[in-house]
């Protein structure tokens, strides 16, 4: 069986924002602090959808068991311990905030706003690359786990294996606008 580890995670989800943002810096092209702003808002936007496991551990259910050990390690300043083990139980945390279909709903039509109004490279990277990670997410649990429910948390639907597919097909067609045709 196949090993899935956070470093193997991470490098995937910076591996697919870099790789989609390379095109973008040729076409426009952009050397020096241009590319240097883009891409720290790539980073910044990689790993800002994960804050939700630590605002669902430190504020939304600090009395379940995990969310006390993290708090103990990030008391103790074992901060890559904490994170380890947020990877370690991310199924078990089934209400983020960020991980949930209505969420993206919305957050991409504020990466619209953003985009179609702004000039910052870096902000332009943050939501796009924010977009991309959830997207990655969301292939994840439907090709790897065959667990899309978290997705459709709280509302009353559930999508058939070709109708999640189509979804990710349009999710990526909508970034893939975002991203290059503003």
């Amino acid at each position: 069986m196949y090993q899935w580890t956070l470093k193997k995670e991470i490098a995937l989800h910076v591996f697919v924002s870099l790789l989609f943002f390379l095109p973008f810096v040729f076409i426009h092209h952009l050397v020096g602090q241009n590319v240097a702003l883009l891409y720290a808002g790539v980073l910044v936007g990689v790993f800002l959808p994960d804050i939700d496991h630590l605002i669902y551990t430190l504020f939304l259910k600090p009395s379940e068991i995990t969310s006390q050990r993290v708090r103990s390690k990030v008391a103790s300043k074992n901060f890559a311990s904490a994170i380890d083990l947020l990877f370690s139980t991310r199924d078990e945390r089934k209400n983020l905030i960020f991980h949930n279909f209505l969420f993206q709903a919305l957050f991409v039509v504020f990466s619209f706003l953003v985009v179609s109004s702004t000039t910052s490279l870096f902000g332009r990277g943050v939501v796009i690359s924010f977009l991309l990670s959830l997207l990655v997410d969301e292939s994840l649990d439907m090709y790897f786990r065959a667990d899309f429910s978290r997705w459709l948390r709280g509302l009353p639907m559930s999508l058939t294996s070709q109708q999640l597919r189509l979804y990710l097909g349009v999710q990526g067609f909508l970034i893939f606008v975002l991203g290059y045709l503003f």
